[in-house]
């Protein structure tokens, strides 16, 4: 029981100051959010949350969720370092809402995007194979938005992708990023400098208490593509947010 709870606390600590250290160099410069707090205590919870259920993604299999009265295929595509478990908080919202089949993907965040894409672009067409649909929905969080654009724009993806829904992408790259040197970081920070086929499918979820997207506002796509914005909500948070996750059921007709 002593080493149980030693762990816990070991692990508490390492969360704080994981997140101290990325909100102190997201928002070292003024101005400031004013819910930064507020972020920054919410993204502790929701950080630990999802570290927590991090185990159980290695193991679970794909297991699409039936949909009604009309099915449409739906992939969720985690971020870097992150699996498919991330996504238990937005699935049961969106099953509860009678949306999909619902599909996620575990892939090597730490390969290149282009290597990501094309492992993606397989499995969507495996999609819709088994489910007889011609076009997907993608919603994807941080890294794995920028994976499903390559796939959209540079690999043809654009004739089955009918949405695509980002979440705390880095769309325009991020500071953090640059003082890292594995390969997944380079591809981070490069623009995209293909336009998308039709980015008015496009939606970007965003916030300006994003502490590792900086500046926040990388997240935000020109139009005619579309951004929802919220003001307190940190990189993680995001996922497990009942009104992101509300605005996701809105978005696609839940």
């Amino acid at each position: 029981m002593g080493f149980a709870v030693a762990g816990l606390a070991g692990l508490l600590l390492a969360a704080v100051g994981f997140y101290v250290t990325t909100f102190a160099m997201a928002f070292a410069r003024p101005p400031r959010p004013q819910r930064l707090l507020e972020a920054f205590l919410g993204e502790i919870v929701a950080g630990l949350q999802i570290l927590s259920l991090w185990p159980l993604g290695l193991f679970a299999r794909r297991v699409p969720v039936p949909a009604a009265p009309h099915p449409h295929p739906i992939l969720l595509i985690h971020g870097l370092g992150l699996n498919r478990s991330c996504w238990f908080w937005l699935m049961r919202r969106l099953r509860g809402a009678r949306l999909g089949p619902l599909y996620s993907i575990n892939y090597n965040s730490l390969a290149r995007v282009a290597h990501s894409a094309a492992r993606i672009e397989l499995f969507i067409e495996e999609i819709c194979r088994e489910s007889g649909c011609e076009r997907v929905t993608v919603i994807a969080h941080s890294l794995g938005g920028l994976v499903a654009r390559h796939y959209i724009e540079q690999r043809g993806g654009d004739a089955r992708v009918e949405k695509l829904i980002t979440l705390g992408t880095p769309h325009h790259g991020t500071r953090l990023a640059r003082r890292a040197t594995v390969p997944v970081i380079h591809d981070l920070t490069v623009k995209a400098r293909v336009p998308s086929p039709d980015p008015s499918n496009y939606l970007s979820i965003w916030s300006t208490c994003d502490n590792l997207i900086s500046p926040a506002d990388s997240s935000r796509l020109a139009p005619p593509a579309d951004n929802l914005v919220f003001d307190n909500l940190g990189h993680m948070a995001l996922l497990t947010s009942p009104r992101v996750a509300q605005a996701i059921v809105s978005t696609l007709g839940g």
